[in-house]
């Protein structure tokens, strides 16, 4: 007598006495995956009650976005949107009186070294002001309120520094640089 020796199985009311309703899924479960799922629950209520209540993130500047997609396109892109913003800031009616100063070249980038060959390394000379024209080869920036800018004429190669705390006037560091690539 095999079946006396075998424990007899347990009558399926007892198995349903160990489970629990979930009242948000409407499920049967055991007391311990209840327990998980509420506190599962209430750490996501948490997370995103935090979340409406921190501020929302800054966006990235519009000039970096536009630098990115410049550099994106192909040559022929390139041109006629550079072409189109320099015609844009060259024609007399948009030029306000802080943006003329832009159009006027008084030194030449040739006879910088000679003029200025006598100051060393970190010196400056803030009683001239300079204004030239020449093509921007490179331009890095250190920061918010450093950029340096490598400009070529005639073979003449310059690296110019401009720091914000230097600047003076009404126009900001930032609206002086924004166009220049």
């Amino acid at each position: 007598m095999a079946d006396s020796s075998a424990p007899a199985p347990a009558p399926p009311t007892e198995a349903v006495a160990n489970m629990h309703l979930d009242s948000v899924t409407g499920e049967m479960v055991s007391k311990s995956e209840l327990k998980k799922r509420q506190k599962n629950r209430e750490r996501d209520a948490k997370k995103a009650e935090k979340a409406a209540a921190a501020p929302p993130k800054p966006v990235a500047a519009k000039k970096d976005n536009a630098e990115a997609d410049e550099k994106a396109l192909d040559p022929r892109q390139y041109f006629e949107i550079r072409s189109r913003a320099i015609n844009k800031c060259a024609s007399p009616p948009s030029l306000s009186t802080s943006e003329l100063r832009l159009l006027t070249i008084d030194y030449d980038v040739r006879k910088f070294t000679t003029d200025f060959g006598h100051l060393k390394s970190g010196e400056h000379n803030k009683d001239k002001i300079l204004r030239v024209g020449a093509r921007i080869y490179n331009k890095r920036a250190s920061g918010s309120k450093l950029v340096f800018y490598d400009v070529r004429v005639e073979g003449v190669k310059v690296q110019v520094m401009c720091q914000a705390q230097e600047v003076t006037g009404d126009v900001s560091f930032d609206d002086q640089h924004l166009h220049l690539r």
